[in-house]
């Protein structure tokens, strides 16, 4: 399913990345929206089942979204 273009589906996410040094202690972070933080390793992400396919791609070469639209032929 297609949940992007699904009648039934209200809302959307867009994802905006940022690369960060955080120095800090992660039990600091804000928890409101987010109960829990996991940190990996490149390799970790992308070889761990949990983590998105989207996700996997900011860190795959020529697996960018802008690179997969460039590829899309549009109709009018």
């Amino acid at each position: 399913m297609d949940d992007f273009s699904e009648e039934a589906f209200t809302t959307h996410y867009v994802v905006l990345v940022y690369k960060v040094i955080f120095t800090g202690n992660i039990a600091s972070l804000p928890v409101a929206q987010h109960n829990d933080y996991r940190w990996f390793s490149k390799m970790a992400l992308l070889n761990n089942d949990d983590v998105h396919k989207h996700t996997k791609w900011y860190f795959q070469k020529d697996k960018q979204a802008d690179i997969l639209m460039s590829n899309l032929k549009v109709g009018i």
